[in-house]
């Protein structure tokens, strides 16, 4: 059952007489194999509480070790012994390299890469080589490890990491700094490792870069009518124009004009600060 942390009060009664009716109508008794994923429940000394929790949803025992957690690497952990070597130089085509309305994604990257890290991408674009060799360079950039450091495992707004990064970085707007933040999180992205231990081994994503577009949903409509008739045309059956619409209102000769509340966007930006162990 994923997202086991939405079934409690009601729904969660509703959940645990489903789980009963199932494992009578079968006759399995403990045979069924019951099992929740949360991304929200548990943490450091939950286990006992999460296991009760799920025993009474699921009507049967969960043992010690039952839960599978995580554990995260700290930003120190993560960075281990890397220096700092690089960093953003000023430029007087910054906002121009930055700028996302490039040829290609590929000229993009290549532009990004030779940004940050001052050499161009080696080998073709399609190869696996140079996003493996790009996973190795961020931790020794300054404008990485203050990324990190900034979002410290936290979900926070984009315009708030772009501003406190603004401070460290060579730009004249806020604009310019979102685009840098864009770039980085776009290398990030492309950035790739092999699995631990194996040199040949499958692609991994060097960091999970998660990025969230809230849209507000819309309030309201507005509508406005008039007793003047506003008629385009050589009788009282023409069509009109009200707010972008065409109508027809032949009987009053009335104009309704529609508007819309403008819907508000807003986005925010996590990143892992290291793979999980297992």
């Amino acid at each position: 059952m994923d997202e086991l942390h939405t079934f409690d009060g009601a729904q969660g009664t509703d959940l645990a007489c489903l789980v009963r009716r199932l494992r009578a109508r079968l006759g399995v008794g403990d045979g069924l194999i019951c099992a929740g994923t949360s991304a929200t429940l548990g943490g450091e000394g939950a286990e006992p509480d999460l296991r009760e929790y799920v025993s009474r949803i699921f009507d049967q025992p969960f043992e010690p070790g039952s839960i599978v957690g995580e554990t995260r690497q700290s930003i120190d952990e993560f960075l281990g012994g890397s220096l700092i070597g690089g960093h953003l130089m000023p430029r007087a085509d910054l906002a121009d390299v930055v700028d996302r309305r490039q040829a290609s994604a590929e000229d993009y990257v290549r532009a990004l890469h030779e940004l940050f890290f001052g050499v161009p991408i080696e080998g073709g674009f399609e190869s696996a080589d140079w996003r493996v060799a790009l996973a190795h360079r961020p931790r020794e950039h300054a404008t990485f490890v203050n990324l990190l450091r900034v979002l410290d495992g936290r979900t926070m707004p984009v315009t708030e990491v772009a501003d406190r990064l603004c401070r460290s970085l060579p730009v004249a707007t806020g604009r310019e700094a979102l685009a840098v933040l864009d770039g980085l999180c776009a290398l990030i992205s492309a950035a790739r490792r092999r699995e631990e231990g194996e040199e040949s081994g499958r692609l991994l994503p060097f960091l999970q870069v998660g990025l969230h577009l809230w849209v507000r949903e819309l309030r309201r409509m507005v509508c406005s009518v008039f007793d003047v008739a506003s008629v385009h045309g050589s009788h009282e059956g023409a069509a009109v124009k009200a707010g972008g619409e065409t109508s027809t209102d032949a009987a009053a000769g009335r104009r309704a004009a529609v508007g819309t509340a403008r819907q508000r966007n807003s986005a925010a930006i996590v990143l892992t600060a290291a793979p999980w162990r297992r």
